[in-house]
């Protein structure tokens, strides 16, 4: 049995009845992808639409951004097997690529140890509005949407669909134009344990960033 990664199935169906509404009310904006993020084409030079300011919709800026090279490179490569095995428990198998064209390269990875434990990360590339994109589109459709202490030194949100879930997601801005996410599914034992899934959303949120910053 896989474990339960849905967010972005659901959140996109969400998010194009969203914009569906927004246009009948002639308020049509940018085009929502999977994940819930408005879609915009950044230049060639890296930086968003001309005519979008950044950043928006009560999205924090980024004052010490990263840059866009530390995502280059196999998502999937992105935490160490032992910072896998810490978070999904020992012998979790290499992960498995989950892009997407609206947003950019993702990977996920499933616990060898319990059905129901799992990790997927984003790198949001191609929408060029970062954590703008969240706070604009992703924060109307979740019934949990709060700003997290930094990670790793940078702004953060987290979300989930409905309260007291058992699974987590967060999006890190790493610069204004460009983030990182993080769902994270619980498994059983943590959850019988109490933990919340937030708190290890963050853990990995955290180990992740750090990786990157290595790589800048």
């Amino acid at each position: 049995m896989r474990a339960r990664l849905l967010p972005i199935a659901a959140l996109a169906a969400v998010a194009l009845l969203a914009t569906a509404c927004a246009e009948e009310d002639g308020q049509a904006g940018p085009a929502p992808d999977g994940n819930g993020q408005a879609t915009s084409t950044p230049h060639e030079d890296g930086s968003a639409d001309a005519g979008t300011d950044l950043p928006h919709s009560g999205a924090p800026a980024v004052t010490d951004p990263l840059p866009k090279s530390v995502l280059d490179g196999d998502p999937c490569d992105a935490l160490t097997q032992e910072q896998l095995d810490m978070a999904l428990g020992s012998g979790t198998p290499r992960g498995s690529r989950a892009d997407l064209d609206a947003t950019g390269p993702g990977c996920d990875w499933n616990s060898a140890q319990t059905d129901f434990a799992a990790i997927q990360i984003g790198f949001v590339t191609e929408t060029g509005q970062g954590l703008s994109a969240t706070y604009a589109n992703t924060r109307p459709q979740q019934d949990v949407f709060e700003e997290t202490d930094p990670v790793a030194g940078y702004p953060a949100v987290k979300y989930q669909r409905t309260e007291n879930n058992d699974e987590c997601s967060m999006a890190v801005g790493i610069s204004d134009e460009y983030s990182v996410t993080v769902h994270l599914a619980s498994s059983v034992e943590a959850r019988e344990r109490g933990t919340h899934p937030c708190d290890s959303t963050y853990r990995v949120a955290e180990m992740l960033v750090n990786n990157l910053k290595d790589k800048a």
